[in-house]
Protein backbone atom coordinates (compact mmCIF):
# COMPACT_ATOMS: atom_id res chain seq x y z
CA UNK A 1 0.00 0.00 0.00
CA UNK A 2 1.27 3.82 -1.14
CA UNK A 3 2.19 5.77 1.91
CA UNK A 4 0.37 9.43 0.90
CA UNK A 5 1.02 12.57 2.53
CA UNK A 6 -0.87 15.72 2.96
CA UNK A 7 1.12 19.41 2.96
CA UNK A 8 -1.00 22.12 4.01
CA UNK A 9 -4.91 22.40 2.93
CA UNK A 10 -6.27 21.12 -0.42
CA UNK A 11 -6.24 24.07 -2.70
CA UNK A 12 -9.64 25.56 -3.33
CA UNK A 13 -8.19 27.86 -6.18
CA UNK A 14 -9.20 26.80 -9.57
CA UNK A 15 -5.82 27.84 -11.74
CA UNK A 16 -6.25 29.08 -14.84
CA UNK A 17 -5.50 27.22 -17.92
CA UNK A 18 -2.65 30.16 -19.16
CA UNK A 19 -1.33 30.27 -15.66
CA UNK A 20 -0.52 26.43 -15.79
CA UNK A 21 0.93 27.23 -19.35
CA UNK A 22 3.07 29.66 -18.01
CA UNK A 23 4.80 27.74 -15.09
CA UNK A 24 5.11 25.30 -17.18
CA UNK A 25 7.33 27.17 -19.44
CA UNK A 26 8.62 28.53 -16.82
CA UNK A 27 11.05 25.88 -15.97
CA UNK A 28 13.21 25.91 -19.32
CA UNK A 29 13.98 29.33 -18.64
CA UNK A 30 15.66 29.21 -14.96
CA UNK A 31 18.14 27.36 -13.54
CA UNK A 32 15.95 25.88 -10.35
CA UNK A 33 19.51 25.28 -8.78
CA UNK A 34 20.96 28.86 -9.26
CA UNK A 35 21.20 30.24 -5.72
CA UNK A 36 22.62 28.59 -3.00
CA UNK A 37 20.45 27.87 -0.27
CA UNK A 38 20.99 30.13 1.82
CA UNK A 39 20.96 32.86 -0.42
CA UNK A 40 17.66 31.96 -1.41
CA UNK A 41 16.43 32.27 1.76
CA UNK A 42 17.94 35.09 2.62
CA UNK A 43 16.54 37.07 -1.06
CA UNK A 44 13.04 35.62 -0.18
CA UNK A 45 12.08 37.78 2.21
CA UNK A 46 11.78 40.19 -0.79
CA UNK A 47 7.97 38.63 -1.09
CA UNK A 48 7.17 40.38 1.92
CA UNK A 49 8.09 43.57 1.03
CA UNK A 50 5.21 45.28 -1.30
CA UNK A 51 8.09 47.19 -3.43
CA UNK A 52 9.64 44.24 -4.61
CA UNK A 53 9.88 43.34 -8.54
CA UNK A 54 6.90 41.35 -9.18
CA UNK A 55 9.20 39.26 -11.56
CA UNK A 56 11.99 38.88 -9.16
CA UNK A 57 9.17 38.10 -6.89
CA UNK A 58 7.97 35.15 -9.13
CA UNK A 59 11.74 33.96 -9.51
CA UNK A 60 11.94 33.62 -5.56
CA UNK A 61 8.58 31.54 -5.78
CA UNK A 62 9.92 29.23 -8.62
CA UNK A 63 13.32 28.42 -7.12
CA UNK A 64 11.67 27.97 -3.33
CA UNK A 65 9.42 25.38 -5.54
CA UNK A 66 12.08 23.52 -6.00
CA UNK A 67 14.48 23.77 -3.35
CA UNK A 68 11.75 21.42 -1.84
CA UNK A 69 12.96 21.58 1.94
CA UNK A 70 10.43 22.54 4.78
CA UNK A 71 12.06 25.51 5.46
CA UNK A 72 11.21 26.68 1.54
CA UNK A 73 7.32 25.11 1.61
CA UNK A 74 6.98 27.33 4.96
CA UNK A 75 8.15 30.60 3.11
CA UNK A 76 5.76 29.39 0.11
CA UNK A 77 2.81 28.71 2.86
CA UNK A 78 2.94 31.92 4.21
CA UNK A 79 3.72 34.00 1.14
CA UNK A 80 0.29 32.47 0.22
CA UNK A 81 -1.59 33.90 2.79
CA UNK A 82 -0.47 37.40 1.58
CA UNK A 83 0.23 37.16 -1.81
CA UNK A 84 0.49 40.28 -4.37
CA UNK A 85 -3.24 39.49 -6.08
CA UNK A 86 -1.13 39.59 -9.38
CA UNK A 87 0.88 36.52 -7.86
CA UNK A 88 -2.08 34.77 -6.43
CA UNK A 89 -2.44 31.65 -9.34
CA UNK A 90 1.77 31.62 -9.76
CA UNK A 91 2.10 31.48 -5.67
CA UNK A 92 -0.57 28.80 -5.21
CA UNK A 93 1.36 26.63 -8.54
CA UNK A 94 4.43 27.68 -6.69
CA UNK A 95 3.29 26.19 -3.22
CA UNK A 96 1.84 22.96 -5.00
CA UNK A 97 5.19 21.87 -6.44
CA UNK A 98 7.24 22.16 -3.37
CA UNK A 99 4.62 19.95 -1.71
CA UNK A 100 5.13 17.67 -4.81
CA UNK A 101 8.76 17.82 -4.24
CA UNK A 102 9.30 17.67 -0.27
CA UNK A 103 6.68 14.22 -0.53
CA UNK A 104 8.84 12.57 -2.97
CA UNK A 105 12.25 13.62 -0.58
CA UNK A 106 10.04 12.53 2.59
CA UNK A 107 8.39 9.05 1.50
CA UNK A 108 12.21 8.42 -0.75
CA UNK A 109 10.63 7.91 -3.68
CA UNK A 110 12.50 8.53 -6.84
CA UNK A 111 10.83 11.56 -8.64
CA UNK A 112 8.56 10.81 -11.60
CA UNK A 113 8.27 13.98 -13.29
Amino acid sequence: MAKEIILGDKSKITIPFEAQKEHIQYHNSIDSHELPEAILFNESKKLFLENADLGEKKKLLYLLAHNGTPKAYKFLEKYNKKSDKQLKFWAELCLQECAGHLSIELLGQEETL
